[in-house]
């Protein structure tokens, strides 16, 4: 398993950031990378350099087999 890289932190949290094309190890590699972004979360992305694409979360799965986005935030659940 790869190590875990901190890279932001947010009230709003917390949340992972899941990529299928490439490791976001810093906030560098996240420049204009094609994630689902929507509400704080989408704002969140934008901040942090993404490009947000506005989609449900039903679409997710779809929409990284098609290319459209290259992954998400997902909260992290315990």
């Amino acid at each position: 398993m790869d190590k875990v890289h901190v890279i932001y932190l947010t009230a709003t949290g917390p949340n992972v950031i899941q990529t299928v094309s490439k490791p976001v190890k810093t906030l560098a590699d996240l420049k204009g990378v094609k994630l689902r972004g929507v509400g704080k979360q989408g704002e969140t992305l934008k901040a942090l350099g993404a490009a947000t694409v506005p989609l449900e979360m039903v679409d997710v799965y779809e929409s990284i087999r098609r290319g459209v986005i290259e992954g998400c935030m997902m909260p992290v659940r315990y």
